[in-house]
């Protein structure tokens, strides 16, 4: 039941950040949102669109991490990590009978939902770009610096530079929903060090997207070399 509830937290997270776009008179402390612009951008989250605007909207950026929700490699990698948590026993998430595999699987999925309901508002507050900024420099320590520094530095809409606050807010979410979702280990520490393990994640996530080009284009010649 708590599982359940949970999940149905995270999505209505998302949704209700979604319909503070359309809110005409925003709060005081939130960013200024003009909302005719916000009811012409309904239709403007188109990949390409997005990529090239120079600042997105609030209903830009529901797009952007909806899209994140709904990819296949998440299902799959919920499938792995559900089969691996099966197979090793997680004392964290005992459970037993058929509906094993289907409540871990809703879990991390709930883990997921609040991860980027958080890193929505948080970024939004801060007016961050969720964007993948690659870096601009050569050389593989420059650029494992630039993207390490991702993680903590925050591109913003005005172009300046400032402390990343989305990546705290999803982990903090990611971590601390637990509480709620998870049989054992549930205590306010528990919660914090699955905080930690999530904002560890965002520094593999951020060298895989700066190497990922790299990477495609090795394994490209590794399979198709050249005679």
């Amino acid at each position: 039941m708590k599982c359940q509830l949970t999940f149905a937290t995270g999505v209505m997270y998302l949704a209700l950040a979604a319909s503070a776009g359309a809110q005409s008179a925003p709060l005081s402390f939130l960013p200024s949102v003009d909302s005719h612009a916000v009811f012409q951008s309904r239709s403007s989250c188109k990949p390409l669109e997005m990529q090239s605007a120079a600042e997105l909207t609030l209903h830009q950026r529901t797009c952007f991490y909806a899209a994140k929700l709904m990819t296949p490699s998440l299902a799959l990698r919920a499938a792995l990590s559900t089969g691996f948590g099966r197979m090793d026993r997680n004392p964290e998430l005992r459970d037993n009978g058929a509906s094993a595999f289907a409540r871990r699987f809703a879990l991390y999925y709930a883990r997921e939902s609040a991860q980027s309901a958080g890193e929505l508002l948080g970024g939004y507050l801060n007016r961050e770009d969720p964007r993948f900024h690659g870096s601009e420099r050569t050389g593989f320590w420059n650029r494992t610096r630039d993207a390490l520094l991702n993680t903590v530095l925050a591109h913003r809409d005005d172009g300046a530079s400032s402390l990343a606050l989305a990546p705290i807010a999803g982990s903090l979410s990611s971590g601390m929903i637990t509480l709620a979702t998870y049989r054992n280990h549930d205590t306010l520490g528990d919660g914090l060090r699955r905080s930690g393990f999530a904002y560890g994640a965002y520094v593999s996530t951020a060298l895989m997207n700066e190497f990922q080009p790299d990477l495609k284009t090795w394994a490209n010649h590794l399979l198709h070399p050249k005679h």
